[in-house]
Protein backbone atom coordinates (compact mmCIF):
# COMPACT_ATOMS: atom_id res chain seq x y z
CA UNK A 1 0.00 0.00 0.00
CA UNK A 2 1.29 3.59 -0.26
CA UNK A 3 0.51 6.72 -2.11
CA UNK A 4 1.39 7.07 -5.94
CA UNK A 5 0.95 10.65 -6.35
CA UNK A 6 -0.15 13.50 -3.19
CA UNK A 7 -4.09 12.22 -4.44
CA UNK A 8 -4.12 8.99 -5.57
CA UNK A 9 -3.26 6.35 -2.81
CA UNK A 10 -3.19 2.52 -3.78
CA UNK A 11 -3.92 -0.63 -1.74
CA UNK A 12 -3.20 -4.35 -2.72
CA UNK A 13 -3.03 -7.66 -1.66
CA UNK A 14 -2.64 -11.28 -2.82
CA UNK A 15 -2.84 -14.72 -0.87
CA UNK A 16 -1.56 -18.19 -2.11
CA UNK A 17 -2.03 -20.64 0.35
CA UNK A 18 -2.00 -24.38 0.61
CA UNK A 19 -3.29 -26.86 3.52
CA UNK A 20 -2.18 -30.09 4.56
CA UNK A 21 -5.26 -32.20 5.87
CA UNK A 22 -4.44 -34.62 9.00
CA UNK A 23 -5.29 -38.52 7.19
CA UNK A 24 -8.51 -38.47 9.55
CA UNK A 25 -10.55 -35.42 8.53
CA UNK A 26 -12.15 -34.94 5.43
CA UNK A 27 -10.43 -32.14 2.96
CA UNK A 28 -12.85 -29.00 2.56
CA UNK A 29 -13.01 -26.76 -0.21
CA UNK A 30 -10.77 -23.84 -0.02
CA UNK A 31 -9.73 -21.20 -2.65
CA UNK A 32 -5.73 -21.33 -2.71
CA UNK A 33 -5.64 -17.57 -3.91
CA UNK A 34 -7.11 -14.93 -3.22
CA UNK A 35 -6.57 -10.63 -4.01
CA UNK A 36 -7.55 -7.16 -4.09
CA UNK A 37 -6.91 -4.16 -5.39
CA UNK A 38 -8.52 -0.82 -3.87
CA UNK A 39 -7.19 2.74 -5.63
CA UNK A 40 -8.59 6.04 -3.81
CA UNK A 41 -8.06 9.90 -5.43
CA UNK A 42 -8.41 12.82 -3.19
CA UNK A 43 -9.45 15.97 -4.88
CA UNK A 44 -8.10 18.18 -1.71
CA UNK A 45 -5.25 17.76 0.77
CA UNK A 46 -4.12 16.81 4.39
CA UNK A 47 -7.40 14.44 3.95
CA UNK A 48 -9.95 17.35 3.77
CA UNK A 49 -12.00 17.17 1.26
CA UNK A 50 -13.88 15.34 -1.63
CA UNK A 51 -12.76 11.89 -2.60
CA UNK A 52 -13.37 8.91 -4.71
CA UNK A 53 -12.32 5.29 -4.71
CA UNK A 54 -13.35 2.33 -6.21
CA UNK A 55 -11.78 -1.47 -6.03
CA UNK A 56 -12.22 -4.82 -6.63
CA UNK A 57 -11.64 -8.36 -4.98
CA UNK A 58 -11.61 -11.49 -5.49
CA UNK A 59 -10.85 -15.66 -5.43
CA UNK A 60 -10.24 -18.50 -6.87
CA UNK A 61 -12.31 -21.21 -7.61
CA UNK A 62 -12.62 -22.92 -4.09
CA UNK A 63 -12.05 -26.66 -4.34
CA UNK A 64 -9.91 -29.93 -2.98
CA UNK A 65 -8.59 -33.17 -3.73
CA UNK A 66 -12.42 -35.01 -4.37
CA UNK A 67 -14.91 -32.07 -4.77
CA UNK A 68 -15.53 -28.90 -6.60
CA UNK A 69 -17.01 -26.01 -4.61
CA UNK A 70 -17.59 -22.82 -5.06
CA UNK A 71 -16.92 -21.24 -7.99
CA UNK A 72 -14.27 -18.40 -8.62
CA UNK A 73 -15.95 -14.76 -7.52
CA UNK A 74 -15.19 -11.44 -7.73
CA UNK A 75 -16.76 -8.21 -6.43
CA UNK A 76 -16.61 -4.15 -7.60
CA UNK A 77 -17.55 -1.41 -4.72
CA UNK A 78 -17.30 1.81 -5.65
CA UNK A 79 -17.20 4.89 -2.99
CA UNK A 80 -17.27 8.55 -2.55
CA UNK A 81 -17.37 10.88 0.54
CA UNK A 82 -16.14 14.28 1.89
CA UNK A 83 -13.94 14.84 4.56
CA UNK A 84 -13.78 17.94 7.07
CA UNK A 85 -12.39 18.75 10.53
CA UNK A 86 -14.83 17.78 12.41
CA UNK A 87 -17.03 16.20 10.43
CA UNK A 88 -17.49 13.39 7.48
CA UNK A 89 -19.74 12.04 4.74
CA UNK A 90 -19.74 8.55 3.03
CA UNK A 91 -22.25 6.84 0.54
CA UNK A 92 -21.02 3.81 -1.59
CA UNK A 93 -22.12 0.40 -3.26
CA UNK A 94 -20.54 -2.75 -2.71
CA UNK A 95 -20.54 -5.34 -5.37
CA UNK A 96 -21.44 -2.99 -7.96
CA UNK A 97 -22.62 -5.36 -10.51
CA UNK A 98 -24.96 -7.50 -7.87
CA UNK A 99 -22.93 -10.72 -8.88
CA UNK A 100 -23.89 -13.60 -7.12
CA UNK A 101 -20.68 -14.76 -5.64
CA UNK A 102 -21.02 -17.94 -3.65
CA UNK A 103 -19.01 -19.79 -0.89
CA UNK A 104 -18.88 -23.63 0.92
CA UNK A 105 -18.88 -23.60 4.03
CA UNK A 106 -17.25 -26.92 6.10
CA UNK A 107 -19.96 -29.49 7.73
CA UNK A 108 -21.63 -32.47 6.64
CA UNK A 109 -23.66 -31.77 3.69
CA UNK A 110 -21.42 -28.61 2.62
CA UNK A 111 -23.62 -25.87 2.89
CA UNK A 112 -23.52 -22.87 0.01
CA UNK A 113 -23.66 -19.18 0.96
CA UNK A 114 -24.88 -16.26 -1.32
CA UNK A 115 -22.11 -13.76 -0.04
CA UNK A 116 -22.76 -9.55 -0.05
CA UNK A 117 -25.15 -8.80 -2.79
CA UNK A 118 -25.42 -5.36 -3.68
CA UNK A 119 -25.57 -2.81 -1.09
CA UNK A 120 -25.99 1.00 -0.68
CA UNK A 121 -25.21 2.71 2.44
CA UNK A 122 -24.92 6.81 3.84
CA UNK A 123 -22.77 6.98 6.89
CA UNK A 124 -21.79 10.42 8.19
CA UNK A 125 -19.42 11.11 11.25
CA UNK A 126 -19.40 14.14 13.61
CA UNK A 127 -16.41 14.64 15.85
CA UNK A 128 -16.40 16.47 19.23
Amino acid sequence: SGHLTDNVSIRAAYNFGDIDYPKDVPPIPFAQQSYKLFVRYAFGSDQRGAWLAGGVQGRDVATNQDVAGSPRSMQFDLHCGYMARDWSLQAGIKNLTDRQNYTLESGPNGVGFIVQPREVYLAAQLRF
